[in-house]
Parts: structure tokens; C-alpha cells; sequence
């Protein structure tokens, strides 16, 4: 980090916990958290669970608020100094919000260089598993190169 910073890069980092909090928050205010907090209490993770889902993923939105929000945080950002580190990614488990459908929403326009710090388990030479779940969560269209 040090010798990027003595080169004049600036390395940013992005919480996705922070940013889902936000995206919940503002989804119904202004009492969004205190309601999923009652959802869970009466009817157990599972119902609180999709209603986060429907919170980062509106009815007759294009964009969800969750990668729109990640989005606008990038790409404020500057390509030509800025290193921006994706952290928390285990906020979006285990059905928050799926990984691989962040990356593929993430706008063409993004060009700062982006690490997604992405807490797992490898699976074989190059799945993954988000937090060492059973299920491997689908790789989809991206290609991922795995370091470590």
C-alpha cells in the first residue's frame, strides 16, 4: 500500500455492508431497519431475509438500489489515481444480495481498478464458496481469478 501511495495512487475502500445498510435505510423510510427487525422477530430470518431482497430489488426498478449505490460510489471515484478495495462482502450473505449479480450490474463506464475482497473458500481450481457455504454461489458470466 505504501509504495502505490509513493507513486501518487490513493487507495479507496468501499464497504458493501455499509452501502446495504444504507440501500435498507432508505428503501422505506424512515423506519426501514426497525421493520426488518420486526419481520425477523415474527416470522424468522428467512421472511426478513427476501424482504431485504425486495428492498435492494424494487418493483419496477431497472437498476436495484444496492448496485446503483456501489456503482455511483466507483465511479466517482478517479481511474487515473485511485485503487478501489470492494470490503464486507459477507454483508450480502447468505441471500442479501448475490456477488456475482453485483459484478455483472456494475456499469461498463467503471474504469477505476477494483479488488472485491471476497471472504471464501476456494472449490476446485477456480470456484468459489462465499463464506465456506455448502452451495457454491454461480459464477455466471465473469471470469474470476483466484489469488491466495
Amino acid at each position: 500500500a505504501s509504495r502505490l501511495e509513493a507513486r501518487g495512487r490513493r487507495l479507496v475502500r468501499v464497504s458493501l455492508a455499509e452501502i446495504l445498510w444504507e440501500a435498507i435505510d432508505r428503501s422505506d423510510p424512515p423506519d426501514a431497519f426497525d421493520k426488518l427487525c420486526d419481520v425477523e422477530r415474527a416470522e424468522g430470518f428467512e421472511a426478513a431475509q427476501g424482504d431485504v431482497g425486495r428492498a435492494l430489488t424494487p418493483e419496477g426498478t431497472r437498476l436495484p438500489h444496492f448496485p446503483a449505490r456501489v456503482a455511483a460510489r466507483l465511479l466517482a471515484l478517479d481511474p487515473a489515481r485511485d485503487i478501489a478495495f470492494l470490503l464486507r462482502v459477507g454483508a450480502l450473505a447468505p441471500g442479501f444480495f448475490p456477488v456475482h449479480k453485483l459484478v455483472e450490474m456494475l456499469p461498463d463506464s467503471l474504469t477505476v481498478p477494483t479488488v472485491l475482497c471476497y471472504p471464501g473458500l476456494r472449490d476446485g481450481q477456480t470456484g468459489l464458496r462465499l463464506l465456506g457455504a455448502e452451495a457454491p454461489e454461480v459464477a455466471s458470466s465473469y471470469r474470476v481469478n483466484i489469488y491466495g
